[in-house]
């Protein structure tokens, strides 16, 4: 046998060697055995061993398990949300295989998938591991959107992860015992319209909005209403509805307030209704006029 093969393989593996790699290097069955009884190497699977000395990380069980599934498998979830640094390392790891066959490892959870973009498969710490983005929504179900929110922008602080990218990969999936569309749907455009520059009253409308279950509407919208060119802070173009945010700070002035007066007549004359909003606005009654409104469009 060939040690120079094995501890290469090893040094690469957190000090993992699968039975299939020990055998390239030449052992026979019964030189595993042998190793194994002088303590040499130690089964941590049926096919998977450690070398003496190393040490029994997380990143190590989780390597173990990806080795020990004899599949193409990714770390996954829960699991994966730990590699990425995002949550606590967890007892049972999770990971995700592309198979039709049940995988069955001790202490591991294994998912079957046949969905999912090659761009959200990846390796980390040389472990094979589903993307933060798709770990995230894979786990979404187990969240609330504030939680999961509170996720996104700690990927997002971290540089794993844009809402982009969030978006983009939820637009793959439909929901399941572990993935809730709705509540991805909802953190990526609070957090998309964010970084569209809305200030932060507006970004709070956007909220009411997408947890009211609402479809989201488009951001500062601008349309030519007569001979009257002027810009809102949402919309629903389709439904004729546009939304805006008075704070009081920029409409406390008598100018001000005959100004958007005479706007909101423009806009009635011209089959546009205009919602305003304010800091003291019931939003759960806002959502329900804005859901009857936009029934009544449909």
């Amino acid at each position: 046998m060939d040690w120079n093969v094995v501890n290469a393989a090893a040094a690469g593996q957190h000090g993992l060697i699968s039975l299939r790699q020990i055998e390239e290097a030449g052992a026979s069955r019964h030189q595993i055995a042998r190793l194994i009884g002088s303590g040499v190497i130690t089964r941590v699977h049926r096919s998977v061993f450690a070398l003496v000395g190393s040490a029994p990380t997380f990143r190590r069980r989780a390597l173990a398990a990806v080795l020990a599934g004899n599949v193409t498998a990714h770390i996954s979830h829960m699991t994966a949300l730990a590699l990425w640094g995002l949550r606590r390392p967890t007892p049972i790891i999770e990971m995700v295989v592309t198979t039709d066959r049940r995988v069955r490892i001790d202490g591991v959870r294994c998912h079957r998938t046949i969905s999912g973009d090659e761009r959200d498969l990846t390796t980390i710490y040389g472990i094979p591991v589903t993307s933060a983005a798709r770990s995230l929504i894979d786990c979404s179900a187990r969240f609330g959107p504030k939680t999961l929110g509170l996720l996104v922008d700690r990927a997002d602080r971290a540089g794993i992860l844009t809402p982009e990218e969030l978006q983009r990969c939820r637009a793959q999936f439909r929901g399941g015992p572990t993935r809730s569309v709705d509540v991805v749907d909802a953190v990526a455009r609070e957090r998309v319209c964010r970084q569209a520059g809305a200030s932060e009253p507006e970004v709070g409308v956007f909220r009411a909005i997408a947890e009211g279950g609402l479809p989201p509407p488009e951001q500062n919208w601008t349309v030519l209403v007569g001979d009257t060119v002027m810009e809102f802070d949402l919309a629903y173009p389709a439904q004729h509805i546009v939304i805006d945010y008075d704070g009081w700070d920029t409409h406390r002035t008598r100018s001000d307030f005959d100004r958007d007066r005479a706007r909101d007549r423009l806009l009635a004359v011209h089959g546009i209704t205009a919602l305003r909003v304010t800091s003291a606005t019931n939003w759960v009654e806002f959502v329900d006029q804005l859901r009857v409104l936009l029934d009544r469009a449909a």
